[in-house]
């Protein structure tokens, strides 16, 4: 026991001894660091190598490596959903009648799916049916009258025209009365007098008869031209009738209209060719109406002879999107089928209801029979192409096959609703085109640079950046010359920095290390 006590203290002893000494070494190299490092003379230079090697940074480095054929291309998940998808609405309420159809049945534009009882409605076309018949007895009766007003007016047209010769008659009949008066009259003047004083006052009263039966005369064609003045008045009402009687049957046929068109809306019919998907009635389920409060969809309809398949475009490769583009697509399902297509469509922005900063792009397949496309397209063309969004075909696809070249599909590629895979758009293709990985490209403050060896330093130049596929870049160099800014394109020998850049600034030594 006494020994362990002294071989411990003599190990403690040791110890102390050995730390003073490491202790008086590190103060003595910590004093020469303070008092500063010497001069290195000329007859040193391996320790100034030494030295100069130290303040170097090691970083990689590659030469621009030529592609014949570089594609610039982009892949991001794709999604498959129906060319159309409706979900049918009840816009008036009660319950459902009968339901014809079911989840997987074929329908066809037009047909009828669903009806929904509403006997009021139906009261409601036949009482406005009532009213439009009776409207149109009004409207007949409104037409005899001026018929009626027609005759009645040839009538008083007449009467004037007789009127107008008992005037004429009266005339002449005053006149001789006149003429026979002054003849009396003579005779009775002189010593032997023809006639007697009676006889003239006899003709005196010829004469203001045959006189007061003239002016009864004017009178009477003045009361028939009034009368005719009446019967045309009397036809203008009769027409002014005629025209409000055919306004109110033209009123009671809208009426009835409305009511029919209410009635129609019991009939929910398919908007388009297409597949039932959903189905959320039976016969007697008591349906709202969609436009006065919350309702479910009856049923659910696609289209799916026609499929569109969409992916989203980060904002980097948005530019370089053209009605042209190349898309290729790989279904989880198929995947050992490549599907060649261009796009349909894209929306020129990046700015959408996700807020992603993503462009979408869209193609529209044709998932039928390849044996009925031309029919297809035959019919569309005929009506105008007005059953397609933006009257533009879909693409009739081909395939890749395990690798293998293209070639025309000749079965129906049976693609559903919800299938997702992969889109890989060719953006651009260059050829002969001197490439560096992408891992040289430093963004700073949004701009764009790489550093270059040059004479056994670090240079910082911009660029501007033409291609990107995610591993490799095309890039422009932005060199200031004495002239003002240049560009040019890599060249072979330009040994460019791809490791290290967050170490490094603009004329740093490195230490290059070629791969």
């Amino acid at each position: 026991m006494h020994r362990k006590s002294i071989l411990g203290i003599s190990m403690i002893c040791l110890l102390v001894i050995v730390g003073l000494a490491i202790g008086g070494a590190w103060l003595n190299q910590s004093h020469h660091d303070l008092l500063g490092t010497p001069a290195i003379s000329a007859s040193e230079p391996e320790r100034q190598d030494e030295v100069s090697d130290q303040v170097k940074v090691s970083v990689k480095t590659v030469l621009p490596r030529c592609d014949p054929s570089f594609t610039m291309s982009v892949d991001e998940p794709a999604y498959v959903v129906a060319y159309y998808q409706a979900d049918l609405m009840a816009r008036v309420a009660g319950p459902t009648k009968s339901i014809s159809v079911d989840i997987g049945d074929r329908v066809q534009s037009d047909q009828a799916l669903v009806v929904v009882d509403v006997p009021d409605l139906q009261e409601a076309v036949q009482q406005k049916e009532a009213i439009v018949q009776q409207r149109r007895k009004d409207l007949e009766l409104a037409k005899a009258n001026v018929k009626i007003a027609t005759a009645a007016i040839h009538a008083a047209e007449g009467m004037v025209k007789i009127k107008v010769s008992a005037v004429a008659s009266a005339d002449a009949t005053r006149s001789f009365r006149e003429k026979q008066l002054h003849r009396f009259t003579d005779l009775s003047s002189g010593e032997h007098p023809g006639v007697t004083p009676q006889v003239i006052d006899e003709r005196t009263l010829f004469y203001e008869s045959a006189k007061a039966a003239s002016e009864e005369a004017r009178a009477e064609v003045i009361k028939a031209n009034a009368d005719l003045e009446e019967a045309k008045a009397k036809l203008e009402a009769a027409v002014a009738d005629v025209n409000l009687k055919e306004s109110l049957v033209r009123v009671a046929g809208k009426d009835k209209d409305l009511a029919q068109t209410l009635l129609d809306y019991a009939t929910i019919r398919a908007p388009f060719d297409g597949v039932i998907t959903r189905r959320n009635v039976d016969p007697g389920s008591f349906v709202q109406n969609a436009t006065t409060g919350h309702s479910d969809p009856l049923l659910t309809v696609a289209r799916t002879d026609l499929v569109t398949v969409y992916m989203k475009v980060p904002d980097y490769f948005a530019n370089f999107v053209a009605p042209d583009t190349e898309a290729v697509i790989t279904m989880k399902t198929l995947p050992a089928m490549k599907i060649h297509a261009r796009l349909t469509r894209f929306a020129p922005s990046l700015l959408n209801p996700e807020r992603d900063l993503t462009m979408r792009v869209e193609v529209d397949l044709y998932n039928g029979n390849p044996a009925d496309f031309a029919p297809f397209v035959a019919k569309e063309k005929a009506e105008g192409y007005a059953g397609l969004k933006g009257h533009l075909l879909p693409r009739l696809p081909s395939l890749e096959r395990h690798g293998g070249a293209e070639e025309p599909v000749t079965e129906p590629l049976n693609l559903l609703p919800g299938m997702y895979g992969n889109m890989r758009l060719v953006l651009r293709n260059f050829k002969n085109a001197l490439l560096l990985p992408s891992s040289a490209l430093v963004s700073e403050g949004g701009r764009s640079f790489i550093y270059q060896v040059k004479d056994g330093r670090a240079v910082k130049v911009p660029v501007e950046k033409q291609a990107d596929d995610g591993n490799r870049v095309l890039l422009t160099l932005i060199e200031n010359s004495g002239a003002g800014l240049n560009r040019r394109q890599l060249c072979a020998t330009d040994e460019v920095v791809i490791s290290n850049q967050g170490e490094l600034s603009d004329g740093q030594p490195v230490r290059p290390i070629r791969e």
